[in-house]
């Protein structure tokens, strides 16, 4: 997988804007044991399109998503971490309508209570 460890924030800024960077709180378990519930990601807004592959957040019919995006041609291949949820193909038609990139996922803030 290609998201790297946790990082210190100061890591984080160094290597983009801050005035870009935004809080998301994790909700659900698709992207276990990566994410958990009640973790948080912080996302790169600059980056408006799957460009890599790599772990995105982005909204699709007034969800919002974090999930893994591989490309394949000109189709995207979205992945849940999860093994209970199947991955899932989205043609370059359905990113028209009700879809936007909102971000990169650059760093991950696991909470585990002790």
């Amino acid at each position: 997988r290609d998201v790297a460890p946790s990082r210190g924030l100061g890591d984080v800024y160094k290597r983009q804007n801050p005035n870009c960077l935004n809080l998301i709180i994790i909700n659900g378990d698709s992207m276990e044991p990566t994410l958990q519930d009640g973790d948080f990601v912080i996302i790169d807004r600059s980056v408006e399109s799957f460009y890599t592959d790599s772990m995105f957040a982005f909204s699709l019919d007034d969800s919002l998503y974090v999930k893994r995006v591989q490309r394949i041609g000109r189709k995207f291949h979205i992945i849940s971490d999860n093994p209970m949820y199947k991955a899932y193909t989205l043609d370059p038609e359905e990113l028209e309508h009700g879809f936007a990139v909102r971000g990169r996922v650059v760093t991950t803030c696991n909470i585990r209570k002790a």
